[in-house]
């Protein structure tokens, strides 16, 4: 099967834009999915090595701690106290190095419990004093909830006792005559103060009793520390499910350095998105305008080839209607020339001769006139005159042509009317106007056609009536398109060019043309032109 340029042309151009837009969209998607996640990945592996490295850096710190805390001596966990080591009774009293607090930033507070249970603190002195001001304050606070967790400190305490890899570590410290058995500090997590914290404990077995000693790490202070680069929180492993965390590594004690990467992972699936997005309007965009260009492509090609038709169409109608009166002109003038017919018949014969020759002068009209409006050269020359005298002289000339083919043309023109108009194109619309009817009712009983002059609204219209069967609705829009005709296998011949040309030089006078069914039956045209 034949396929038509336009058919053709859609196809390839459909391939054309299907290929490279279906690659690019594979591609293209695939590489943005990739640099989201990438956006997404990175910000996540950037907040994972930040926490391992404030992790390694936490865990050498707090062991550094806990080593250092292990070498002090234990009897520096009191308020003041004689120096054991002297082994004299009369030495001085000395002031702890923690009476004034912890010296450590990450330390919350160093407390002692003894052998019966009670709690004391170097930095809280044994008399009621307020010579530590707002430190004695802080420390008092801590006490109060280091209290309320001493039976847990205790069961934990009691619990390392039982590892022997803790009483191998421990210390023998000379005290005079006698001696001092010292554990190692090991890292708890207690709950103090209604929230889990870091506790390191050591068991102390001195002449006078065992006791257990330890000091609290603040996770304020830790985090604070911490938070010079990013956000991040010290807290037990797996207090904050899905958070971006690494173990600090504490031997006995699992804690963790969790880094808040909301922010930047929202940041991050924002950029995300946006990328994605602008990928789909870069895509849609770019395709839909070549989408544009190909159906505009496919569009001239429909237009070339419906231009072609039309031109082929009016080639055939052209060579019809210029055939026949030609046809009629050479018979009658062979019939004149050779003396034949009737002599009485010469006169007719003369008339039908002259109505060839106008009806030839109207095709040979219209083709010129619409060559001109295709070009663009013709221009309209308006002057303000009374139109119904103008009409009436159109009428007169147009008049013996009409009724010779049988029909009637009636002027009615109640009112002066004075408009801008051109009087050749004017005379060429009445031209084409009448024809039309003419040609169109001869099926009709009533073959009068009707031209009528009157005001309305502003503007002066001149309308052209006819009782032939009118247009169909289905034709109604196309109606002034060039080469457009009946299909109807009764309608009469023509080029298709009459009423294109109408609207064309109404439009070159700044006036319109429509049509509307007649009422009663007919065709009815009316031309606005702007009054004087």
């Amino acid at each position: 099967m034949k396929l038509s340029r336009t058919t053709t042309a859609a196809l390839l151009v459909t391939t054309a834009l299907a290929v490279p837009c279906t690659a690019w969209w594979i591609a293209g998607r695939a590489a943005v999915d990739r640099e989201a996640s990438s956006l997404v990945d990175s910000t996540e592996a950037g907040a994972r090595q930040l926490a391992s490295r404030l992790a390694e850096r936490l865990h050498g710190r707090l062991e550094g701690v806990r080593l250092a805390e292990s070498q002090r001596p234990f009897f520096e966990y009191a308020f003041r106290y004689q120096d054991p080591q002297l082994g004299c009774e009369c030495s001085t009293w000395i002031e702890s190095p923690l009476a004034r607090g912890p010296v450590e930033p990450l330390l919350w507070a160093h407390f002692e419990i003894d052998r019966r249970g009670t709690l004391t603190m170097p930095s809280v002195p044994p008399e009621d004093t307020d010579a530590a001001g707002p430190v004695l304050v802080a420390q008092e606070e801590a006490r109060t909830a280091i209290e309320a967790a001493k039976a847990e400190i205790l069961a934990r305490a009691k619990e390392s006792e039982a590892d022997r890899s803790i009483a191998v570590a421990a210390a023998i410290v000379p005290l005079g005559d006698t001696t001092a058995w010292v554990e190692p500090f090991r890292w708890h997590t207690i709950d103090v103060g209604g929230e889990p914290r870091l506790v390191a404990l050591r068991t102390v077995r001195a002449p006078d009793g065992s006791r257990v000693q330890g000091f609290v790490v603040s996770r304020e202070q830790v985090e604070l520390s911490l938070s010079a680069e990013r956000d991040a929180r010290f807290l037990p492993v797996g207090e904050l499910p899905g958070a971006i965390a690494e173990p600090v590594g504490l031997t006995d004690a699992a804690w963790e350095v969790a880094v808040d990467v909301s922010p930047a992972l929202d940041a991050a699936r924002v950029r995300a998105r946006e990328v994605r997005r602008g990928f789909l309007s870069t895509f849609f965009a770019g395709s839909g305008s070549a989408a544009l260009a190909g159906l505009f492509v496919v569009g001239m090609v429909r237009q070339s080839e419906r231009t072609a038709r039309q031109r082929s169409r009016f080639a055939a109608s052209a060579a019809h209607e210029l055939r026949t009166p030609l046809t009629g002109l050479r018979l009658y003038g062979e019939m004149l020339a050779d003396d034949l017919g009737s002599p009485d018949q010469r006169q007719d014969y003369a008339r039908q001769i002259a109505n060839e020759a106008d009806r030839l002068a109207r095709v040979v009209t219209n083709v010129l006139g619409y060559s001109q409006l295709e070009r663009g050269s013709l221009t309209a020359r308006p002057v303000e005159a009374d139109l119904p005298s103008a009409v009436g002289r159109i009428a007169e000339r147009l008049r013996p042509a009409v009724e010779a083919n049988g029909a009637t043309l009636r002027l009615r023109d109640d009112e002066p009317v004075r408009a801008r108009f051109d009087p050749d194109l004017l005379h060429q619309i009445c031209a084409n106007l009448v024809d039309n009817a003419e040609r169109y009712s001869r099926e009709a009983t009533d073959r009068t056609i009707e031209i009528v002059v009157t005001r309305a609204e502003g503007d002066a219209r001149l309308a052209v009536l006819d009782r032939g069967p009118g247009v169909p609705r289905r034709q109604q829009r196309r109606l002034f398109e060039p080469f457009d005709r009946s299909r109807s296998p009764d309608a009469p011949s023509g080029l298709g060019l009459g009423l294109a040309i109408v609207a064309s030089l109404a439009r070159q006078m700044d006036g319109r043309v429509r049509y509307r069914d007649r009422e009663g039956g007919g065709a009815e045209f009316v031309l606005t032109l702007p009054a004087a």
